[in-house]
């Protein structure tokens, strides 16, 4: 009951707030503004409680860190192509550590540890413009882990939810088949 009075009292303050700020504004034409972002932000603090009940906050909260991770992996190769006249081997080698950090910081945003990781890259040349496969040992301890990317080993078939996610997290972010990430858990 006291969060229906929570969500009460934050909507009652925001259009207390909310007709404030439009009293502040001083043109006509940029109320019409504030009067929609004001409308949208107010659907969202009432949708807010619709949300939690439906579990629709953690699927959105993963699909934003989805997309950041994809953005962030679209400045590396951004900044990689725009070195590519370079052709260093350092860029080559700090391009590979930026992507294995990124596969071990999906690990451990699934509250496991990163014991190895080894990712096969794919080439064009003597560039790298992929991922290949993936191998991974993983752990829910804090030491250090393996991971490893490659096809992936016969088990048998049974894989707990977080290791399904972090596969299918890694396959939308870098594009590569689940047949080609292997997942090993240690304990």
């Amino acid at each position: 009951m006291s969060g229906i009075y929570t969500w009460v009292r934050n909507i009652a303050c925001y259009l207390c707030v909310f007709n404030v700020i439009l009293h502040i504004v001083p043109n006509e034409g940029f109320k019409r503004y504030v009067r929609f972002i004001g409308g949208i932000l107010l659907v969202i603090l009432v949708m807010a409680p619709l949300a939690n009940l439906t579990n629709m906050s953690e699927s959105f909260d993963q699909a934003l860190r989805i997309e950041g991770l994809k953005e962030e992996l679209d400045n590396v190769k951004t900044a990689k192509e725009g070195l590519e006249g370079l052709k260093s081997d350092k860029i080559e080698q700090a391009f590979s550590t930026e992507i294995k950090r990124q596969v071990e910081q999906i690990v451990i945003q699934h509250e496991y540890y990163p014991v190895s990781t080894s990712l096969e890259y794919q080439k064009d040349g003597e560039s790298i413009v992929g991922i290949e496969s993936a191998d991974l040992v993983i752990s829910k301890k804090n030491t250090k882990i393996d991971i490893h990317v490659g096809q992936a080993a016969k088990g048998d078939g049974k894989e707990n939810e977080a290791v399904k996610s972090i596969k299918k997290e890694i396959e939308e972010v870098y594009q590569i088949p689940v047949g080609h990430i292997n997942i090993d858990v240690r304990e």
